[in-house]
């Protein structure tokens, strides 16, 4: 499992790439979420056809969070997948 690093005072975007499993489909609504909850703010959130991003800011120095989009495609499938962040000090 890889972990992105975020210094705490940082606002950074992450991005999911979900062309390899559309296929013909495309991304009709994006959500994202994050916990723990307490602290983290998500924002900025935007998509295209196949990527979805949201800026993140707000981490406690220590804390792991997991950051999971969820999307809907034009033809009615679900798909969800997780980012694992932790807040460090660099």
């Amino acid at each position: 499992m890889r972990v992105a690093l975020q210094d705490p005072s940082e606002k950074l975007p992450y991005t999911l790439d979900w062309s390899d499993w559309l296929t013909d489909d495309t991304i009709d609504t994006a959500d994202w979420a994050i916990s723990p909850s307490s602290g983290p703010t998500l924002s900025l959130e935007t998509q295209t056809d196949t990527t979805t991003t949201v800026y993140v800011d707000g981490l406690s120095h220590g804390v792991i969070y997991t950051l999971t989009g969820t999307i809907e495609t034009d033809g009615g499938v679900v798909g969800e997948r997780s980012i694992t962040i932790r807040g460090a000090q660099r």
